[in-house]
This record gives structure tokens, sequence and C-alpha cells, in this order.
């Protein structure tokens, strides 16, 4: 049976998908909710898009920078975008209603 892709994507997805989880989770105590939720959820849809493209390019031979982007860079993305989401919240939360 083929393989759809090599094995060494495996553990870096599971982390990715653990990570997502996880901010999920902590994003939806956080305030206020349309800020957290909506920011993960285009900070996720970023980020997979970007891992999906990885995956589909290079199914059976992935370098290391493949791997170490499926498995940190989602935290990468949300350490930098998260500051600028909340930035934007703060400055124009008068201006939203």
């Amino acid at each position: 049976m083929p393989r759809i892709w090599h094995k060494s994507y495996t553990r870096a997805l599971i982390s990715a998908i653990f990570f997502q989880l996880l901010v999920f989770y902590l994003g939806a105590f956080g305030g206020p909710q349309e800020l957290f939720m909506a920011a993960s959820c285009l900070i996720s849809v970023g980020f997979w898009a970007g891992a999906l493209t990885i995956v589909i390019r290079r199914p059976s031979s992935p370098t290391q920078g493949d791997l170490q982007f499926i498995r940190w860079g989602l935290f990468v993305m949300y350490v930098f975008i998260a500051p600028i989401a909340f930035w934007y919240w703060i400055t124009f939360r008068h201006s939203l209603g």
C-alpha cells in the first residue's frame, strides 16, 4: 500500500494539531472572545494553508525546514500576529461599536 506522506510528517502534524487545540481551548476563555477566536481562526487558516501546500508539494521527501515550519510555525505565527490583533483591538475598539 503506498504511503500518502512521509512518516516524519506525522509527528510534526500531531504537534501542530495539539497546539491548535490548546490555543482554541485557551482562547475560548479569553476576553473579548470575538477577538481571540477571530484572530485564532485567521492565523490557523493561514498556517494550515501553508502546511497543506508543503505536504502536497513534497509528500515523500520533506526537508528539515518543512518539518520545522509544520511543528513550530503555528506557535511563531501566534507570537507575532496575536500582539498585532490585540493592539488593533485596543486602538480601534471604540470605533467598532
